[in-house]
């Protein structure tokens, strides 16, 4: 996790330089750009250009596009989270729960129940069918040859194609179809609808057991990546053709009060209560969830629901009872933000969050044959962190978050952690 940091803030460096040397654009942020189809059509790509709401920072290359992808790929790649349970024995088969088979296509149910519907996409019907087909043939090559290729176990221990995920890959790669033909055109509560299906997809594979979090970081940054490319591959293939709507204005950084993110954390050191609830070998890992903010002014509200992950650092190994797993702990609250801009497509942001855990007993039995209970209680959670932020795309917002996780009754940890953001 440390390294996916140091590849995080190595992007960032990588598309302030980019942004720095893009050609600057005269733009007035009050202004909503012209929805007149022949002006749009005749020229789309001189269109978009002139009239693109980043002002002089973005520029509409797949590279830049391709930050946040790319930064989930690597993270999932880099955070080794595998080795959690490597002395867990037995009891890791879990019964597997259907619904995430269909959530992952609510996406794209939903992106084409609009268009049957007669609301008018960024693309027609031949240039948004021939895309999507694209789409999904990269995905499943980045997928599937990435997934034969480390052959990662699964948690539950049944087969060994876990890296990366190919459900949220799914969810994803439809979730950015429906951003790009209705989220960035019509309104952005189309992509706020994808991504959260695409996040729920991902968080449940987690809470199955089926993946772990790095897994699913990787799905999400191969799915994101897999439509960008492909839309890229659509402009040369039909030149700028049969788009139907134009790019709405997205206004300035400032403009923004609205992020809803897919938030991890890494729990770098851990001190336990002295009440007896905390187990030395058992730690926390890393907390996976969904965070929504609004910001009106420089001071917002944020409401988040996720789960951490839990641990065995014994030397011995131990035995779970039949379909169990080390317990994930729900976790719930809610909190404010400030922010303070420090450069042109960078922030500062600050949270602190007060909310609850949702606590369990749990049973296990050492190598020497010894039973083993523990429980974890529900108690109060707090926490405050410090995230350095980065504007990847009119869309798109990377964090870089430092601070600390206090669970009443088990513990106090120190946590480093990553956010993807859909702003606006």
């Amino acid at each position: 996790m440390k390294r996916s940091v140091v590849i995080l803030f190595l992007l960032m460096i990588v598309v302030s330089s980019v942004s720095a040397t893009t050609i600057e654009i005269e733009f007035d942020s009050d202004s909503l750009l012209t929805e007149n189809r022949n002006a749009f059509s005749a020229s789309p790509a001189a269109f978009m250009t002139n009239n693109i709401p980043f002002s002089e920072n973005y520029t509409n290359s797949l590279i830049q596009r391709s930050v946040v992808p790319g930064a989930l790929f690597a993270t999932g790649l880099l955070y080794r989270d595998n080795n959690l349970n490597e002395r867990i024995v037995n009891g890791m088969q879990k019964p597997i729960s259907s619904t995430s088979d269909y959530v992952q296509y609510g996406p794209a149910l939903l992106m084409f129940g609009l268009k049957v519907c007669g609301l008018e996409s960024r693309s027609d019907w031949g240039r948004m069918i021939v895309t999507d087909a694209m789409s999904v043939g990269i995905m499943a090559a980045i997928v599937y040859g990435t997934k034969y290729t480390i052959s990662r176990e699964r948690p539950d221990g049944t087969s060994f194609n876990s890296f990366p995920s190919g459900h949220t890959a799914t969810a994803f790669v439809a979730a950015t179809l429906l951003h790009k033909e209705y989220g960035e055109t019509v309104s952005p509560w189309f992509s706020v609808a994808g991504y959260g299906m695409a996040t729920v997809t991902g968080l449940m594979r987690i809470e199955t057991n089926r993946h772990w979090v790095s897994d699913v970081l990787a799905g999400a940054g191969a799915g994101m990546f897999s439509s960008e490319f492909a839309y890229s591959l659509s402009d040369l293939l039909f030149k700028e053709r049969y788009l139907g709507r134009p790019l709405k204005n997205r206004g300035e950084y400032s403009d923004c009060k609205w992020s809803f993110s897919l938030a991890t954390d890494y729990f770098i050191t851990t001190k336990y209560a002295n009440d007896g609830y905390g187990h030395v070998d058992m730690k926390p890992a890393c907390t996976a969830g969904i965070v929504a903010t609004y910001m009106p002014d420089r001071i917002g509200a944020t409401v988040y629901a996720g789960f951490t992950r839990l641990k065995w650092t014994g030397n011995d190994y131990i035995f779970l009872p039949d379909y169990t797993t080390l317990p994930n702990i729900q976790n719930f609250g809610a909190g404010i933000t400030a922010r303070m801009p420090l450069a042109d497509i960078f922030t500062v942001d600050s949270q602190l969050l007060l909310g609850g855990s949702c606590g369990n007993e749990y049973s296990f039995t050492t190598v020497q044959g010894d039973p083993l209970e523990w429980t974890i209680p529900d108690g109060v959670r707090l926490k405050g962190t410090v995230a350095l932020s980065m504007r990847a795309s009119p869309y798109s917002e990377l964090s870089v978050l430092f601070g600390a996780d206090a669970y009443n009754r088990m513990w106090t940890s120190f946590i480093i952690g990553t956010r993807y953001s859909l702003t606006f």
